[in-house]
């Protein structure tokens, strides 16, 4: 075959043995073809070339990124680089070179990437990740490099920043601005950096905080009241607030004060109101300050002063003016310093009054118009014309004590006392005539109109009459606030002498036997016949005895009473122990009171002519009485209470009434009996007309039905002191025979007063009694009225007038058709029982129970119902029986009163002192029938 000569093969190739085509083939790796007919050459390349495939010059091609090429014949070979570094174009070592700002370089073969930095960070040379962007740069992100900041100052680029302007400076560091990092605050105390601070010694801590320096955050103010942290504070405790101001502490600022007038805000006020403005200064009021006082001779600025003239210097002082105070006047005896006084040694003494000096004002003395009028005309600095109405009323201004006046004249300092029959109220100018009360007067250095109780052993006639001393008969005496010369019938079992003599204990009685005439029961005060006493008290409001409340003392009450006869008698009373009701009224009695509740310690031993108990409250007699008996021996009765406690008690104190005493008999035997006659009688309850007798419910005065009866009545019958017979009632009815005689009799029972009957003589024909009405035991200060009558008339009628405690108010009558007054109240007076047929054998009583007495007159009057003319009431034998807790009274019709027509006027009452008297037509006037009741018309007239 013939070989041709290769001529078309281009750089790059080359024809080789075999080569069948003009182009040849590719020049093999590290070899340059230079075309044509050139066979390979090795190459030649330079470092960081090399020569590829078909490589047509010796110096070879750039080697490629992420490639090295060491240059001659060697190949490319895979970069080796660190992360960080990368091979760029025409690298000859296998290391690579750093990698780019701006750019990611991930080591290996990998070459140079677009770096994928966020905002805030960016990539540095040599580095083959992101980072974040330093304190002071800023960085967009992506492949932007990091950029100097440019912050303002107050502000900075912290790492990360983002963009130019940075951010505020945070609080306790201060920042310079540009790409200076932030500093920790070096201010000093007092001051703080807030956030966006630019130097270093920050700024003044506010107001209402503190800041101790450095780098310390403010803190809140916890200042006391009164004070408070201004601007630049360093401590928590602050300072004063300013005068004018208050603070209430905290964190608070202080406040303009809003103080009255005489009142100001000192430095460390904690409130608006300030205080008073203090001596010597004088205060607008508001926020004003104590300004220096402008006060002339005469007048001074004491505390609390409003105006800069001040005031006018009291008397007895002198006030130099300026802020100088009130002094003491140095006057020298005769004068004085008046108001307004700027001299220490003042001016002389006006008419009309005492000055012992010094820094004493003027005393009343000499009273004169005229002295008072100088007076008023030095202190008021004007002359008064003496006609005036203003200057009548400044004239009567008086200054003597109460009891004194000043009379023209006088030289005591004290003035005069004022004399007997006048008095002179505080501040008088002169005596008064008294105008008393008969029973009262006004002895000298009287101060009131209405004077003193008369004292005992005088009489006092009223008006200005001194007390003159009683010329009463022997056998009377003049007790205290007596009116009449002659005064009173002497106590009971008392003596008196006469005179102005005072009651005395009588001498034993001569020992008396026998009397013909049968004592009645008596009411035994104990109070009226004690001998002596201490720590004890009668009540005002009634008769009852208890001991003082204030003093744990031990209490006693000791007197003697003298008896008609020797022989054996029977004491009678009731112990009392109050209840407790706090909703009860201040004035009632029994058995609630509102003091307290009762104690168990209250103790009264009791010892009657030698017959001893003892009496204790339980709380399980509050609100009850327990009835007692003493029976004694002799004719004097002796008796001693004990009234025991053993502390100073402030609850209610049981207590002890009056007494009833009545014959049992005396020391003589009983004739033997003779012929018989049969006593016939029923005895009945007063107050509900029920039969007293063994386990019956009976009313006990102030309720029905209260009393369970556990024994009937006794009836004694008596020949003048000498004991007849008695016997026993259980069925409270008596049908027996007694020896035939002139007897008087008695009804006896615990709870009951005792009915006694002068004229019950017994005869063959028999004796009818009818129907006794025994009267309960009265509560305390309680009475009873109880009417009792024979066969005829059917029906009697009682009418009670009772005194309103207002006198312009009508008073209440008590009748059938009224039968409540005063309800619901302590001085409540009720209808208990109104009888309307009586027969043969009579029949119940009229009763009427009467709580404390009103001051008043009460008029107890008895009626015929449907009467014709007198003679019915004439002919009842009708017996009024008055019960008092110390008292009992009888009145029988055509005896006591009057009666006129129908109607019979019993009694009438002084409710103030409980005084009672038979009625006469002047006390008790027929035209009290008109207040209420039955009247029958005659001849166009009424007939009451």
């Amino acid at each position: 075959a013939n070989s041709l000569l290769c001529s078309g093969c281009p750089a790059g190739s080359f024809c080789g043995a075999g080569s069948v085509t003009d182009g040849g083939e590719l020049c093999t790796p590290g070899t340059f073809c230079a075309g044509g007919e050139a066979m390979p050459a090795p190459c030649d390349a330079p470092p960081g070339s090399y020569c590829a495939e078909g490589t047509g010059v010796v110096t070879g091609e750039t080697c490629p990124v992420g490639q090295f090429c060491a240059g001659g014949e060697a190949q490319k070979q895979p970069c080796t680089a660190a992360p960080g570094f990368y091979c760029a174009e025409g690298a000859s070592e296998a290391g690579g070179m750093p990698c780019l700002t701006g750019y990611n370089c991930v080591g290996g073969s990998n070459g140079l990437r677009e770096c994928p930095a966020d905002p805030g960070q960016y990539c540095p040379p040599h580095k083959g990740t992101a980072v974040v962007c330093v304190v002071g740069d800023y960085c967009d992100g992506g492949s932007s490099p990091a950029v100097a900041c440019q912050a303002a100052p107050g502000r900075y680029c912290p790492a990360a920043s983002t963009t130019s302007a940075g951010v505020q400076c945070p609080q306790g560091s201060f920042c310079l601005g540009g790409a200076a990092d932030k500093s920790a605050c070096s201010g000093p105390p007092g001051n703080y950096c807030p956030a966006g601070s630019a130097a270093a010694d920050g700024s003044l801590c506010p107001m209402g905080a503190f800041c101790v320096g450095g780098t310390a955050a403010k803190m809140e103010c916890t200042c006391q009241a009164g004070n408070w942290c201004p601007e630049g504070s360093s401590t928590p405790g602050g300072i004063k607030s300013p005068a004018g101001t208050y603070s209430q502490g905290g964190s608070a600022v202080p406040a303009p004060c809003t103080t009255d007038a005489g009142s100001f805000c000192p430095e460390g006020s904690s409130t608006p109101q300030g205080r008073a403005c203090i001596p010597g200064k004088w205060c607008g009021g508001g926020p004003a300050l104590a300004l220096t006082c402008e006060a002339q001779g005469g007048f001074y600025c004491p505390a609390s002063t409003a105006v800069a003239s001040g005031q006018p210097c009291p008397a007895g002082m002198y006030c130099a003016g300026a802020d100088a105070g009130a002094a003491a006047c140095t006057a020298s005896p005769g004068n004085y310093c008046a108001r307004e006084s700027s001299q220490p040694e003042g001016i002389v003494c006006l008419a009309g009054y005492w000055c012992p000096g010094g820094g004493s004002d003027k005393l009343a003395c000499k009273k004169t118009a005229s002295a008072r009028r100088r007076l008023l005309e030095v202190e008021s600095g004007t002359a008064l014309d003496i006609e005036s109405p203003t200057a009548s009323t400044m004239l009567a201004i008086a200054l003597t004590a109460s009891g004194h006046y000043c009379p023209a004249g006088t030289e005591s300092p004290a003035g005069s006392l004022c004399p007997i029959g006048y008095y002179c109220p505080e501040s008088s100018q002169d005596k008064r005539a008294c105008n008393t009360a008969p029973g009262f007067y006004c002895p000298s250095g009287s101060s009131a109109a209405e004077g003193v109780a008369c004292p005992a052993g005088s009489f006092c006639p009223g008006s200005n009459s001194d007390a003159v001393p009683c010329s009463a008969a022997e056998g009377n005496y003049c007790p205290g606030g007596g009116s009449s010369s002659h005064g009173l019938a002497c106590i009971a079992s008392k003596c008196c002498p006469g005179g102005s003599s005072a009651p005395e204990q009588c001498p034993s009685p001569p020992l008396v036997s026998f009397l013909a005439d049968t004592p009645p029961p008596v009411m035994l005060d104990w109070w009226a016949h004690k001998n002596s006493q201490q720590g004890v008290v009668v009540k005002t409001a009634y008769k009852s005895v208890h001991r003082l409340g204030d003093t744990s003392e031990p209490g006693f009450l000791q007197g003697t009473y003298n008896l008609p006869v020797d022989g054996r008698w029977l004491v009678r009373f009731d112990f009392f122990v109050p209840k407790y009701d706090a909703g009860e009224s201040p004035d009632s009695i029994f058995p609630e009171e509102a003091i307290s509740a009762v104690s168990e310690e209250d103790v009264i031993d009791c010892n009657i002519n030698g017959v001893r108990k003892t009496l204790k409250s339980s709380s399980a007699l509050a609100g009850h009485k327990q009835a007692l008996e003493f029976e004694v021996e002799g004719q004097v009765l002796e008796y001693h209470f004990d009234f025991l406690s053993p502390d100073i008690p402030s609850y209610s104190h049981p207590f002890i009434t009056a007494a009833e005493v009545t014959l049992l008999r005396d020391r003589n035997t009983a004739a033997a009996p003779g012929a018989l006659g049969k006593m016939h009688a029923a005895v009945i309850d007063a107050v509900d007309g029920k039969d007293i007798k063994d386990n019956k419910r009976v009313a006990n005065g102030v309720g029905r039905n209260k009393w369970l009866l556990d024994v009937g009545p006794k009836v004694s019958i008596f020949k003048g002191t000498t004991l007849i017979a008695e016997q026993l009632m259980p069925s409270g009815e008596i049908d027996e025979k007694f020896p035939i005689g002139s007897y008087s009799c008695m009804f006896r029972h615990l709870n009951f007063y005792t009915v006694f009957i002068k004229e019950c003589d017994i005869v063959a024909a028999g004796l009818e009694l009818g129907d006794i009405a025994m009267s309960p035991l009265l509560n305390p200060g309680h009475s009873r009225i109880v009417l009792t009558w024979g066969a005829k008339p059917s029906d009697l009628d009682s009418y009670l007038t009772v005194p309103h405690g207002d006198p312009a108010k009508d008073d209440c009558v008590i009748n059938y058709k009224n039968k409540k007054c005063n309800t619901n109240k302590v001085t409540e007076v009720n209808l208990d029982l109104d009888a309307t047929s009586h027969d043969r054998r009579g029949g119940k009583p009229e009763t009427i129970t009467l709580g404390l007495e009103t001051p008043g007159k009460y008029v107890f009057r008895v009626s015929e119902y449907k009467g014709r003319d007198s003679d019915g009431l004439l002919e009842s034998g009708g017996v009024v029986s008055y019960y008092a807790e110390d008292a009992s009274e009888k009145f029988f019709v055509g005896r006591d009163g009057y009666v006129s027509g129908i109607n019979w006027f019993v009694f009438y009452l002084e409710g103030s002192t409980g005084e009672i008297k038979a009625c006469d037509r002047e006390n008790c006037p027929e035209s009290l029938c008109a207040g209420g009741g039955y009247k029958s018309r005659s001849g166009g007239s009424y007939i009451c």
